[in-house]
């Protein structure tokens, strides 16, 4: 018998009530076959501790299930959820840690196991919890690059700033640079801090910021067209 523990950071995945069922069901179920205890019969469903916790501005609630969780959206100033589970069985000990957080730092799947071929079954544990995750991916990683990047493109978004600012360069240059700057401080400041959360969560707020999102992305994009593109076809064609 041994001991293996594996923690890694997940991606980022929109968060709802559905892909949390199907989670549960898999920990409740699939995991006794993993195990090797389906054959000792379904007592020991009832030794495993499962649990749900959201967590909010106000605190937390905890449930056995999500199903006792009547809201059809979750609250709108949740900031976590994390599933757990863990089960102690003839020596055999597993602990589960699923965390979706609205920073990159507090999301990742945790996974302990004292048993016979504990890598293994581990590794078919996490694969069967990513098969279920992989429908609901979403983009919202992108917006949470490595430290050295934010921190490069902050440096070049204030540069670009300040050389827009510079009468030195042509209308041209100093356009480019405008662009550049609020490009960076759109996709640095504006879209990780109002409206997307590295896991997203449904609730009403969230689905009102995606349409706010999705418009402004429209307008910023229109922007760019009028203000590059046309503005020399404009030149081009009447010369000013």
């Amino acid at each position: 018998m041994t001991s293996y523990h594996k923690q890694t950071p997940i991606t980022s995945y929109t968060v709802d009530k559905n892909v949390i069922e199907h989670l549960e069901e898999y920990l409740k179920n699939n995991v006794f076959d993993i195990l090797n205890l389906e054959s000792n019969g379904s007592g020991y469903r009832d030794k495993s501790d499962f649990s749900i916790t959201l967590h909010d501005s106000n605190g937390i609630e905890k449930y056995a299930s999500i199903k006792e969780c009547k809201l059809p959206l979750f609250r709108n100033d949740i900031k976590g959820i994390t599933i757990e589970q863990q089960i102690y069985i003839d020596h055999k000990e597993l602990k589960v840690s699923l965390r979706f957080g609205d920073k990159q730092e507090n999301s990742d799947l945790a996974i302990s196991l004292t048993d016979d071929n504990a890598r293994e079954k581990v590794s078919a544990l996490e694969q069967g919890m990513y098969l279920i995750l992989n429908s609901y991916k979403n983009i919202n990683k992108v917006f949470y690059p490595p430290q050295i990047i934010t921190t490069m493109l902050i440096f070049g978004g204030f540069f670009s700033g300040i050389l827009a600012l510079n009468s030195d360069y042509t209308t041209k240059a100093r356009l480019l640079f405008g662009v550049t700057f609020f490009s960076i401080a759109f996709y640095c400041v504006i879209i990780p801090s109002l409206f997307k959360t590295f896991s997203s969560f449904d609730t009403n707020k969230q689905k009102q910021l995606d349409k706010w999102f999705t418009w402004l992305i429209s307008a910023f994009l229109g922007f760019l067209v009028f203000s590059t593109v046309l503005t020399e076809f404009r030149r081009k064609i009447w010369g000013f």
